[in-house]
């Protein structure tokens, strides 16, 4: 009898171990979905199973570690469904065991299991949410039956108020929302309409108001060709629809109503009398001031059935009617609508204009004052001429007072770029790192290149199937590039600070200097780094500025510049004609001071050592300033060498290149912390006190590996972006340190087949860090192999 008590008591224990094992790999596999499988020891340690994990709030979630929004939904969505399979599984079983378990099944009983299963399936039926998703399509080969998370580039364009047939292209709509969304491929179509509203909701913009916004107010459209259009409805949109109908491309989802603060109608407050508006001689608005002591400026509300009455002066008849105001948004008070009366000497007219659009084109801030007869007309062209100017000068403000070389640059680029949304539809540059400069030259020279339309750059043999230049490569490419450029004998002479332009006449056939000046255009333009390696001289003759004696360091024939620094010690007449005569100045009847040394005066002589300096740096090789010169004017970039120089001397010479020091390396990235409190956030103070000592140790002259490696800032900095300086225009994104891997246990060490190097993602730039590095030893160990082993973009 004992012995059968204890092996039904050991039975019992081998079904606890085993149902544990089970459910620990459930909440195993249901992490590894959601993409935190590094958080299984947590959850265990908190007893919290896939049948628990869909009653936690966001709350309990993140302090959990699953803080981002999109990974809560995967999780609690794939819980959901396995709890419903079980409990159906469950239910089933129950039922056919019931009908097994008589030692005679009779035709009863038969009919009675059969009726509960047909109840059951026609529960499941009426139920959706109780059954499992089945996709309209096939999964692929080896596929398998498991659920799948993945991140697309989401990209979210404004409603547009037209016609069904209308033929749209991406032009036609402005792009509200672009950036990464994490789904899954259990999710159903409500759940990624309502994780798209989430990240709208999230969105800040002066021009558009999300708080009203639902799953319904979104549409998915397809883009081709650069057309939108509205699928043909073949596809279900959940995840694995959106993995079909997009595959590896971004998704495009178009609004079906305008949510733009534009369309909001605004009154007036009420008045007494229509308010005047009196015109001047030669001045056309956009600034309108009324007695009701109401200023109408450019704004972004519109006035709903506005009239106004507006005093038109001697010379200018502007017979018509007011089609549209707009009024600032400084207006509190809303009032009635104030009736606009157009008149002028020659006759009155009273129109109510109901203004059913409105204005985003800051051309359009102003008073459009139509004409209905074609006899009455402005005589004046020359008034004209003055208004068209005003509105072109107040829709186009001069770009002349910038805070930092990027402000001017983001300006500049608006105006001369349109860079297309969709990355295969930019200029593809595809090189070879060992070939950098033969390939760019290649790619550059191509006929059709369009250097207005973006760059995708892709480094043969380094990226994945499916990868776009989102910043990192292009910076990587530039960095190379210039870096190539710079050490080119057959190019530049003198030092590596203060390179000067040889005279090399394959080079100016073949365009090469042509090609010098594209790729510092476009390496400026396209968040490139810049070239500071160009010596005083040259830059002066960029910047159509004059040479000065003290260049005359720059002269690379050493005898030259012994002779020429001989000349500027000389003290007096007698000594400078004695030393133009001697041999070492035979070189300046080339020059042009070929009349005898006893002619010239003393006080000639700064102005004969500037002859000097400039027939040897300039005009030696202008042929060759004059083609780099002619590559800068790429975009446009000659031009802002010119009129601002100020701030754009600084990108050209060595002077104006900012050392990084380890306090600005630090604060240049933003830290993804888990929550306070959490197990993670103990291992991840500790890892960021190891990464903040190897930056420490890695200032200055660096951090010796070896006797031929030495680990510098630059080199960090290049490991993590692509870049060994913060380029002009800064980075896309915001730089962030993530952390990777399972928690550490701090009590043993980790074995070094658990040990993943650190990574990064130049596009981002983002470094990941693995929780386990909480040594300082151990990280610096690891960081000096990532760095110097590093050759491709991305998370390794």
């Amino acid at each position: 009898m004992a012995n059968g008590t204890e092996a039904r008591t050991e039975e019992i224990v081998d079904l606890t171990v085993i149902n544990q094992d089970n459910k620990r790999e459930e909440t195993a596999k249901a992490l590894e979905v959601a993409g935190v499988s590094h958080l299984l020891e947590k959850f265990i340690s908190e007893k919290v199973t896939v049948d628990l994990i869909p009653l936690l709030e966001d709350k309990q979630l993140e302090s959990l570690g699953v803080i981002h929004i999109g990974q809560q939904v995967v999780l609690r969505n794939y819980c959901k469904k396995k709890k419903v399979q079980s409990d159906v599984n469950s239910e089933t079983k129950k039922i056919f065991s019931g009908a097994s378990s008589s030692s005679s099944c009779s035709h009863l009983s038969l009919q009675s299991t059969i009726s509960k299963a047909t109840k059951l399936i026609e529960e499941l039926k009426s139920n959706p949410s109780a059954r499992t998703v089945r996709h309209t399509k096939k999964r692929k080969r080896g596929g398998g039956g498991s659920s799948q998370q993945f991140q697309r580039n989401l990209i979210i364009i404004d409603y547009q108020d037209q016609d069904e047939d209308t033929i749209s292209t991406l032009r036609d709509y402005e792009k509200i929302y672009e950036g990464a969304i994490i789904l899954n491929s259990d999710m159903s179509e409500d759940d990624i309409r309502r994780e798209i509203v989430s990240l709208l909701k999230s969105k800040k913009t002066m021009f558009h108001v999300f708080d009203g916004i639902t799953g319904e107010d979104i549409q998915f459209v397809k883009c081709a060709n650069r057309r939108v259009r509205v699928p043909d409805g073949k596809y279900i949109v959940d995840g694995n629809g959106i993995k079909a109908m997009y595959r590896n491309g971004a998704v495009y989802v178009r609004l079906t109503r305008s949510f733009s603060m534009l369309d909001i109608p605004v009154k007036f407050p009420k008045a007494s009398s229509p308010p005047t508006v009196t015109l001047p001689p030669r001045v056309i608005l956009p600034s309108i001031t009324c007695t009701s002591n109401v200023t109408l400026s450019p704004s972004s509300f519109t006035v709903a059935n506005a009239s106004a009455t507006i005093a038109s002066p001697p010379g200018i008849v502007p017979t018509g009617i007011v089609s549209s105001v707009m009024v600032p948004s400084t207006i509190n008070n809303v009032g009635v609508s104030t009736h606009l009366t157009v008149s002028t000497p020659l006759n009155t007219a009273t129109h109510t204009s109901s203004c059913e659009h409105s204005f985003s084109d800051p051309q359009q801030e102003y008073v459009d004052i139509l004409s209905d007869s074609e006899d009455i007309i402005f005589e004046d062209t020359n008034c004209q001429l003055a208004i068209e100017e005003s509105i072109s000068a107040s829709s186009n403000p001069a770009c002349s007072d910038f805070e930092s070389v990027s402000d001017m640059l983001q300006c500049h680029i608006k105006k001369v770029c349109s860079v297309a949304i969709i990355p295969d539809e930019r200029q593809q540059i595809v090189v070879r790192r060992k070939h950098i400069w033969s390939d760019a030259k290649r790619a550059l020279r191509r006929p059709s290149f369009n250097s207005s339309i973006g760059l995708n750059v892709q480094f043969i043999g380094e990226d994945a199937h499916d990868a776009h230049d989102a910043g990192g490569p292009s910076r990587e490419f530039f960095r190379l590039v210039l870096k190539h450029m710079c050490e080119d004998g057959n190019l530049f002479a003198g030092s590596t600070t203060e390179r000067t332009l040889v005279h090399n006449v394959l080079a100016l056939e073949s365009k090469d200097y042509y090609i010098v000046g594209q790729l510092i255009s476009l390496s400026l333009i396209y968040g490139g780094p810049a070239p500071h390696f160009f010596s005083p001289s040259v830059v002066a003759y960029l910047l159509n500025e004059p040479l000065t004696t003290s260049m005359v360091n720059e002269i690379a024939d050493i005898d030259l510049l012994s002779s020429i620094k001989k000349l500027m010690d000389t003290s007096c007449k007698e000594e400078m004609q004695e030393l133009l005569d001697s041999d070492n100045f035979s070189f300046r009847f080339d020059v042009g001071v070929n009349v005898p040394s006893c002619s010239l005066n003393f006080e000639d002589k700064d102005q004969i050592v500037l002859a000097f300096i400039k027939s040897h740096l300039i005009y030696s090789c202008k042929g060759e300033l004059d083609q780099l010169k002619e590559g800068l004017e790429c975009l446009g970039v000659l031009k802002l060498l010119q009129d601002y120089p100020k701030l754009m001397r600084p990108l050209l010479m060595s002077s104006g290149k900012k050392q990084l020091n380890a306090t600005e390396l630090l604060n240049l990235f933003t830290i993804v912390w888990s929550p306070v409190g959490s197990n993670a956030r103990e291992s991840e103070e500790s890892v960021i006190y190891a990464w903040t000592n190897y930056v420490h140790d890695c200032a200055g002259a660096g951090h010796k590996v070896n006797d031929n490696i030495v680990i510098t800032l630059e080199k960090i900095l290049t490991f993590i972006s692509g870049s060994d300086t913060v380029p002009p225009m800064g980075f896309d994104g915001i730089p962030q340190i993530c952390f990777t891997g399972p928690i550490h246990n701090s009590g043993r060490a980790p074995d070094n087949k658990d040990i993943r190097l650190p990574s990064a993602s130049t596009c981002g730039p983002i470094l990941y860090l693995p929780l386990c590095l909480t040594d300082p030893d151990l990280f610096t160990e690891k960081m000096d192999t990532a760095i110097i082993g590093a050759q491709i973009f991305g998370i390794p």
